[in-house]
């Protein structure tokens, strides 16, 4: 999954857990309460629910089924946009813009409005690219409103990336967001924060199993988690091949 999807349905899924824990805790005294007053007039074990209490409030019942009740159906969707760009590579009629607009609004839902529909179709499209790529082939890569190139600069990979500084051993989570790599810069556009480096400012770099760390002349280093290990190598393959 994206990394920027991943993230996004990880953190309200956290918070939604957050949330729920505080009326498991709420419900478990209810049977608590429950077991002491009414129970054995009913019928019931007091025992019994002394034993399940417990597994309701400190097993937080109410918060998890809340984030399988948002996760399931995220995850539901995000695929069912998966499968509608396989569709869409296959069948060249509906690669015209009309038409993938036409599609990418019908697929916006709850959890992925327009815009979002239209980030994760390009996601797919630049994973194939990438795997073209490996295969020696060269590639178009369309246009993107999200960055300005500037005069000369051509765009040579983008894909979806999680940003964290430090080491591969010891870091920081930072962000979430798009990654751009051009002739000139690396450029990163996330949820909180949006910069660029350019290769003057880099002292060197190195690519780890799925990330590549940077080594900047000033400040801490970058580190950029890919989720595709054919983008990592494709990227690798750009960043070797480039004249320093």
């Amino acid at each position: 999954m994206s990394p920027i999807y991943e993230y996004k349905r990880n953190d309200l899924a956290y918070k939604l857990r957050d949330k729920g824990f505080y009326w498991s805790i709420f419900l478990a005294l209810v049977l608590i309460i429950y077991a002491f007053f009414s129970a054995p007039s009913l019928g019931f074990s007091i025992y019994y629910l002394w034993l399940v209490a417990p597994f309701v409030g400190f097993g937080n019942l109410v918060g998890r089924i809340l984030e399988l009740s948002y996760s399931l159906p995220y995850n539901s969707e995000y695929n069912k946009i998966n499968a509608e760009y396989k569709n869409i590579i296959k069948n060249k009629k509906l690669l015209n813009k009309k038409e993938v607009d036409k599609i990418a609004k019908s697929l916006s839902s709850n959890s992925f409005d327009y815009i979002d529909v239209l980030n994760i179709l390009v996601y797919f499209e630049d994973l194939d690219n990438h795997k073209k790529q490996l295969r020696k082939k060269t590639v178009k890569i369309s246009k993107d409103q999200n960055i300005n190139l500037k005069a000369g600069e051509k765009l040579l990979f983008r894909t979806h990336t999680s940003w964290y500084q430090g080491s591969p051993d010891q870091n920081i989570f930072k962000d979430v967001g798009f990654f751009y790599f051009t002739n000139k810069r690396i450029v990163f556009i996330g949820n909180i924060r949006s910069y660029s480096t350019s290769y003057s400012k880099i002292a060197s770099s190195e690519f780890g199993p799925d990330y590549l760390l940077v080594h900047k002349t000033a400040g801490p280093n970058d580190i950029y988690i890919f989720e595709s290990q054919e983008s990592k190598n494709c990227l690798n393959k750009i960043y070797d091949s480039r004249a320093w």
